[in-house]
């Protein structure tokens, strides 16, 4: 009696054993995991990694206020930037990530300010962490009935 019970145990075992296996086999029309993850993901991960990414680096947290740009609008006076006054330079473009700390040499540190100072649709020189390099750029925008068309986050210092 008691062998038959240790032949069900391993037969048991082993038909788990199969099923498993199966389970991790590729059908022929699976897409690899990687490319699955990378589907799944999309822009809004991508964002979201990109934030956790800055926040492990020693200059982000320099950075006492501004607004984050969390989203650009094709098109839009963001997308049509320059490094000089009066269209000078190269083009030049804000993109997720990048955070507003100065618009015309004055801080912006709360949503009012960045609205008070962006309005108007005079050229605005704007001092810019930028996403890629860590660094503060001035650049310069031309809003559009006083907006960049962009969607941000207000930054707070980190508390203590």
């Amino acid at each position: 009696m008691h062998s038959k019970s240790l032949y069900y145990a391993i037969a048991a075992l082993f038909a788990l054993g199969l099923l498993h296996l199966q389970a991790d086999e590729p059908k022929k029309n699976d897409k690899p995991a990687a490319k699955k993850d990378e589907e799944v993901t999309g822009k809004i991960m991508e964002s979201q990694k990109k934030l956790r990414d800055r926040n492990v680096r020693s200059d982000y947290t320099k950075v006492r206020h501004g607004v984050y740009i969390l989203e650009v609008t094709t098109g839009g006076p963001a997308m049509t930037g320059h490094e000089r006054s009066k269209n000078g330079g190269d083009i030049v473009m804000l993109e997720e990530g990048d955070i507003i700390t100065h618009i015309d040499g004055k801080p912006v540190k709360a949503a009012e300010d960045y609205y008070k100072l962006i309005k108007g649709n005079d050229e605005k020189k704007l001092t810019v962490i930028d996403v890629n390099t860590d660094k503060a750029i001035e650049d310069y925008f031309k809003p559009v009935d006083g907006q960049l068309m962009i969607k941000f986050e207000i930054v707070t210092p980190p508390l203590g």
